[in-house]
C-alpha cells in the first residue's frame, strides 16, 4: 500500500511539472510577440467620396483585423504586409469606422460625399467622311513642375524626351502640403535634367488605379516611357534628390 501511494505521488508530481512548464512556455511565446501599433490613415479624416479608398498604415503586419462602420455597410478590406486598405462603397453621411486588431483598436471619422463623377464616352455614328482637324502642336514644357491628368499623361509623361518624376498628391495630405516648396525648388533647379509632373490623386483615378497608388505622397520616375523607380513618403530636399537620381540610374521596366 505504501508503494502504491509512493508511485501515485511521483506520477502526480510529474504531471504538475509538465503542466507548469507548458504554461510557462505558452506565456513566453505570448511575451515574445511584438505589439502592432497603428501609424497613420490616408485620408486621416474629413471628406471622402462614397467610392473612395482609405489606407491604414501599421508599424508591423496586424493580426485578426476587423472593420466595423456605424452605417453597417462598407466595401472590401484587404491586408498587404503593414497596410490595410478599405475600399468603398460607403454610405453617404457621417461615417465612423472602428478598426480592431489583435493588439488594439482605432476609430476614424469621415463625412462621405457623393461618388466621384463617372467618365462617359460619346459614340458618333459616322455616315459620311469628316474632315479631320489639324493636329494641335505638342506643348513645349518650359517650366517644371507642371500639372498632368489622365487625359494628357501619355503625351506629357510617356512621350517626354526628358525623364519625368510623377508626383501623386492631394490637398488633404499634410506631407504634400509641407513638401510643396521643396517640389518647386527641386523642379526649378533640375529642369534641364528631369521634369516633375504633379498628378492630383482625387481627380485622376484612372492613372491612380493603373499604377496601384495606395498611399501619398508617391513618386514614380519614368524614362523613355518606362518606370525606373518609385518611392513613397514626405522627405527633405536632399533625400528627394537622392531618390530621384538613384531611380534615374536604373534600367526601367
Amino acid at each position: 500500500m505504501n508503494l502504491f501511494f509512493s508511485v501515485l505521488s511521483i506520477v502526480i508530481a510529474i504531471l504538475l511539472t509538465v503542466h507548469i512548464i507548458g504554461c510557462e512556455s505558452f506565456n513566453e511565446e505570448e511575451k515574445e510577440r511584438p505589439v502592432v501599433v497603428f501609424v497613420s490613415a490616408i485620408p486621416a479624416d474629413g471628406k471622402i467620396p462614397a467610392d473612395g479608398t482609405i489606407t491604414l498604415n501599421f508599424d508591423k503586419t496586424p493580426r485578426d483585423v476587423t472593420v466595423r462602420a456605424n452605417t453597417g455597410k462598407i466595401g472590401k478590406t484587404t491586408i498587404s504586409t503593414k497596410t490595410v486598405t478599405i475600399i468603398g462603397p460607403f454610405t453617404q453621411g457621417e461615417l465612423a469606422l472602428t478598426i480592431t486588431w489583435a493588439d488594439s483598436e482605432q476609430t476614424l471619422n469621415y463625412t462621405v460625399t457623393a461618388p466621384s463623377p463617372s467618365i462617359s464616352i460619346d459614340i458618333i455614328d459616322i455616315e459620311e467622311p469628316i474632315d479631320e482637324p489639324e493636329p494641335e502642336p505638342k506643348p513645349q514644357l518650359t517650366q517644371s513642375p507642371f500639372d498632368v491628368t489622365d487625359e494628357n499623361f501619355t503625351e506629357l509623361v510617356m512621350e517626354s524626351e526628358l525623364p519625368v518624376v510623377v508626383y501623386f498628391w492631394a490637398d488633404w495630405c499634410p506631407p504634400c502640403e509641407w513638401m510643396a516648396p521643396i517640389i518647386k525648388e527641386v523642379a526649378s533647379e533640375n529642369q534641364e535634367t528631369f521634369l516633375i509632373a504633379k498628378l492630383d490623386f482625387d481627380r485622376n483615378l484612372n492613372t491612380v488605379l493603373k499604377y496601384q497608388i495606395k498611399a501619398i505622397p508617391t513618386f514614380i520616375v519614368f524614362r523613355d516611357g518606362k518606370i525606373t523607380g518609385r518611392f513613397i513618403g514626405g522627405m527633405q530636399k536632399v533625400g528627394l534628390l537622392q531618390q530621384i537620381r538613384q531611380a534615374m540610374n536604373n534600367q526601367g521596366n
